[in-house]
């Protein structure tokens, strides 16, 4: 196949960063939803194109940085955005309101966050590439979360009093990418029903993101990644197994 093997990941990751600037149109457009599903596409293509690339033996210095840059828009700049924007059309914060420069804030602190978290990963990645934890929580994961919980917060209606608060969540999100908690990454273990329980988990995340339905499971799922693997990292990460990696 030679160097066309290289463009299945590469194609994935387009798609990726094509979905995510979608998603900022969207969400300037008032389109809140379905720019929270565009968003959560690119998960489903982020961890595509990683497959992909192992699969296909098609890993590259270029891949890793067009994948961290398409990963910048899509969980840095995209879930902002969203944040952002419903902070003004649902929340009803008008330009000029002091909680409206809060909310500016806020969001701009969060990308900001992203791509520390993004350029320390490309530092990182080439040197130690094999390591099964993260240093602090992914992108992907808080991109993933801050979408989901918006989602849900659109189905279930929160109260405004509650949802204002949602961009102080923004930036707790932010310092946690940027912090160095270990994360385990998620990959075959030796557990055969752990092992399982990981497919099946993976499976309705696909379905459930493809469909667009059930924005409750995916948020739930994140959350027990971002709880239990985070507990599990800070009592048996790589201070004692010595690994260590900041995807």
């Amino acid at each position: 196949m030679g160097g066309w093997r290289f463009l299945v990941p590469n194609s994935f990751t387009a798609a990726s960063a094509v979905l995510a600037v979608v998603s900022v149109v969207l969400s300037l457009e008032g389109r809140l939803e379905l720019a929270a599903w565009m968003a959560l596409w690119c998960v489903l293509l982020d961890k595509a194109d990683g497959s992909a690339a192992r699969l296909l033996k098609a890993s590259s210095e270029f891949g890793l940085q067009f994948d961290s840059m398409a990963d910048l828009i899509a969980f840095g700049l995209a879930p902002a955005v969203l944040t952002y924007c419903t902070g003004r059309q649902a929340w009803g914060i008008a330009f000029g309101d002091p909680f409206h420069w809060v909310l500016a804030s806020c969001a701009v602190l969060y990308v900001l966050m992203a791509a520390v978290r993004l350029a320390r990963f490309n530092v990182r990645a080439v040197s130690e590439p094999s390591a099964r934890y993260f240093e602090g929580v992914t992108t992907t994961l808080c991109g993933g979360i801050v979408c989901t919980a918006l989602l849900v917060g659109a189905k279930w209606g929160w109260p405004v009093q509650v949802a204002r608060y949602f961009p102080l969540v923004l930036v707790l999100l932010g310092l946690s990418m940027v912090s160095r908690i270990p994360l385990p990454k998620i990959v075959s273990r030796r557990s055969r029903a752990f092992n399982v329980f990981q497919l099946v988990a993976a499976g309705g995340i696909y379905v459930c993101g493809v469909l667009m339905i059930l924005p409750e499971y995916l948020l739930a799922l994140a959350l027990f990644y971002l709880l239990v693997g985070s507990t599990y990292g800070l009592l048996r990460g790589p201070a004692r197994a010595g690994a260590k990696d900041a995807g």
